[in-house]
Formats: structure tokens, C-alpha cells, sequence
């Protein structure tokens, strides 16, 4: 992964203009839509008490998830006796947080629907519940067949196992998904595990390939000078050739490792 992530930022950094050569931009710039380098912006962001104290308490919120992540021990338990899984931790912490930001930090409330995060957010939640959950329901029910057949694909080619994965995650961007539904094919298949690892971590990539993921919307949302875009064909957003790229890289890489060191 960090093979993929080096080369392919290499790639990236090579790919579209700079702001200073991109016509659109400096056109923005000229009219005041955009706030050109030392000018005051429409939209100008302020260093606050507040806002410190608001980041502060998310920053703990998140290590606390990282926290009962790592030791499984300090969990609560579940109604079964067994520790409580992550995703309702999470779930959990998260609301705790956001009642804290409001009782401690006091924001206006009547902001929070029109503010840019809460709006890349909200459209990412819709995003993910029907692409994810549609395209799970969907694998779920056909999964005898799906698994067959791909069964039968990795067998006669390993590396169709990678391209699985990738179109998996493409379908549901969920990489949970596309491990419980491709992974399994893979080592029944006799993939070596190091190998299977290797170009699975890989072709994670794949849940950037079309612009329906929850960070890419909300990247679109940041970006002030309006240079990352979402497109309109499927194929011709910000994120399309640095997710293949990431995916070739990152799956060679993972491959040789796998092969070498498994």
C-alpha cells in the first residue's frame, strides 16, 4: 500500500494544471468569485476558541474508537456476553461527540444544515445506504452463483481474483463487502495467502473508480476553488485515473511482496 501510495502521488502530482495555469480558475480569480493569493475570501475561515475546543473533542472522540479498536477486552459487552463489535462503538461515540460539540462549544444549530460538511456528509450517507446496501442485497442473493462462477475464473486465472475485488468494491464502494464476498473465492481457490493479501489490499482502489464515495463527495464540497469535480459520465471526475493508478501500482506491489515473502 505504501508503494502504491508513493508512486502513485508521484503520478497524480504530474496530472491536470496549476492553479496559476488554469484558465478557469484565474477567470474565477478575475471576477471575485475566487479569492486570489493575499486577497480576503468570501468565504474566510477564522481560528476560534470554540472551534478549537469542537476539534479537540472529535480528535478524542476518534481516539477513544482507535482505542477500544486495538484492546477488545475494554469493550462493553453485548447482550450475548460477548464484547460489543466495533460498528455500534463507533456509531455510539460519534453521537456522544456530536452532543458534547453542541453542549460545550454551543454552535448556532440553525447553521449546522447549510454548512459545507454537513451537506457533504448527509449526500455521502445517501450515497453509500443505496449504492452499498442495494448492490450487498443484490450479491447476497445471488451469491452461490457469483462465487461458482468466479470460483471458477481464479482457478484458471489467479490474477482475476484482484479484478474481483476491484469490480466488487466499484459496485458496492464497501470494501467490507467485496472481502466477504471475493476473499473466500480466493483461498478456496488455493491462492497463496501472502498473495491474496497483497493484490487485495490492492484493489480496495476500486471504491474510488466512480464518483459515489463519501469522501470523494465531501472533497468536491472543500475544495474552494472548484478544481475537483465529480463530472457528470461516471468516467470523468478528479478521482478516475489516480484510482487506476493507485490500483495497478498498489497490485503489483502487493503481488511481488506476496509472492517473495509468502
Amino acid at each position: 500500500a505504501v508503494v502504491g501510495i508513493v508512486l502513485s502521488s508521484i503520478a497524480v502530482n504530474r496530472l491536470g494544471k496549476d492553479l496559476a495555469d488554469d484558465p478557469e480558475i484565474q477567470a474565477k480569480m478575475k471576477s471575485g468569485e475566487l479569492a486570489g493569493p493575499g486577497a480576503a475570501s468570501k468565504t474566510e475561515l477564522v481560528s476560534t476558541k470554540t472551534g478549537r475546543n469542537a476539534a479537540l473533542i472529535f480528535l478524542a472522540g476518534v481516539l477513544a474508537i482507535v482505542i477500544f479498536g486495538l484492546f477488545k477486552g475494554i469493550r462493553p459487552e453485548a447482550a450475548d456476553g460477548t464484547p460489543m463489535g466495533m460498528t455500534p462503538i463507533i456509531e455510539m461515540l460519534m453521537f456522544v461527540v456530536g452532543t458534547l460539540i453542541l453542549l460545550v462549544c454551543r454552535p448556532n444549530v440553525a447553521d449546522v444544515p447549510s454548512s459545507t460538511v454537513f451537506r457533504a456528509g448527509m449526500v455521502s450517507a445517501i450515497a453509500l445506504f443505496g449504492l452499498a446496501w442495494l448492490t450487498d442485497t443484490f450479491i447476497s442473493a445471488h451469491s452461490e452463483l457469483i462465487t461458482s462462477t468466479v470460483g471458477d475464473w481464479v482457478n484458471a486465472a489467479p490474477w482475476i481474483f484482484a479484478l474481483g475485488v476491484f469490480l466488487v468494491c466499484v459496485l458496492t464502494t464497501s470494501q467490507s463487502t467485496a472481502t466477504r464476498t471475493i476473499v473466500p473465492i480466493g483461498l478456496a481457490a488455493g491462492i497463496a495467502p501472502g498473495l491474496v493479501s497483497g493484490m487485495w489490499a490492492g484493489a480496495f482502489a476500486g471504491v474510488y473508480l466512480l464518483p459515489t464515495n463519501g469522501s470523494q463527495i465531501a472533497a468536491a464540497n472543500f475544495d474552494l476553488s472548484g478544481s475537483t469535480k465529480l463530472g457528470s459520465k461516471l468516467v470523468d471526475h478528479s478521482f478516475f485515473l489516480p484510482t487506476i493508478i493507485l490500483a495497478v501500482t498498489t497490485i503489483a506491489a502487493g503481488a511481488l511482496f506476496g509472492v517473495v515473502l509468502g
